[in-house]
């Protein structure tokens, strides 16, 4: 089984190769999909969103 690398930037484009690839017999590895980034990093975003659903969390329980 022969074996591709590469990189569609488009999802749709990259979902259609990996079929038409996989169609043929041929193994895919396009890497991981492309992700959108808002430049906050991980950990901090992580620690906002946490903090922000226990206000959510707390808040609920004040109004039960």
């Amino acid at each position: 089984m022969r074996s591709r690398r590469g990189q569609q930037s488009n999802p749709t484009t990259r979902r259609l190769a990996i079929m038409n690839l996989a169609l043929r017999g041929i193994e895919a590895d396009f890497g991981a999909e492309h992700a959108e980034t808002d430049g906050e990093p991980f950990e901090e975003k992580m620690s906002r969103l946490v903090a922000e659903l226990n206000g959510h969390f707390a808040e609920s329980e004040r109004l039960k």
